[in-house]
């Protein structure tokens, strides 16, 4: 239900059913549309259903999904992701910064970071603190986003050698997605979600 009702509310139409909200879309939608279902782990089979009713009623629509996990629909292409490259290797013509410590410095200063981004991006000792920061978190965007904020209560060292020893793992920040608060929460989401086989392994 929960599905229906975000994708209504996108579309701006009313709809009770899947059924009437694929209509409406169809009566609606330009052509050709895009509809992007982010995080769609968690409702992988609504999803799933929503895909597959807009494909069959809306002409010329494409969906852009994100999920661990693929829908496993006729006619999906899978891309997967890897981790954002960090460290002097991820560019290395040396023209700038790698897309992890991008990502770090933003989320650190929409968090309260007084610093000047393209500052501490350019200086090579800043940088390479930043860059092993992101490597301690494996380049993961979600992680380097929960830990960023941390930017303004320690130095840079200090919050690399806080990573090194335990991280902050129950240190809370702002999410819209309550699993994703923590670092132990999205672990102990991650976790959730596997299999017995994969939780053995």
């Amino acid at each position: 239900a929960a599905v229906n009702e975000r994708l209504a509310r996108a579309w701006g139409v009313e709809a009770a059913t899947l059924e009437s909200l694929a209509d409406a879309v169809a009566a609606s939608a330009p052509n050709p549309s895009l509809l992007v279902l982010d995080n769609c782990e968690h409702v992988l089979d609504q999803a799933a259903l929503a895909v597959v009713m807009l494909g069959e009623r809306v002409p010329d629509v494409r969906v852009l999904v994100t999920s661990r996990e693929a829908l496993h629909l006729p006619g999906e292409r899978s891309v997967p992701l890897p981790p954002l490259p960090t460290g002097d290797d991820a560019v290395p013509d040396g023209s700038g910064p790698s897309d992890g410590s991008r990502l770090f410095v933003e989320r650190a200063v929409d968090a309260g970071w007084k610093v000047d981004a393209s500052e501490v991006l350019s200086s090579t000792i800043t940088r390479r603190a930043v860059e092993r920061i992101c490597r301690r978190l494996d380049g993961l965007p979600l992680a380097i986003e929960l830990v960023a904020p941390l930017a303004s209560l320690h130095t840079l060292d200090e919050l690399e050698e806080r990573l090194a020893e335990q991280p902050d793992v129950d240190r809370t920040v702002r999410s819209p997605h309550l699993r994703q608060r923590t670092l132990g929460e999205i672990l102990d989401w991650s976790v959730s979600r596997l299999t017995e086989h994969e939780h053995a392994a």
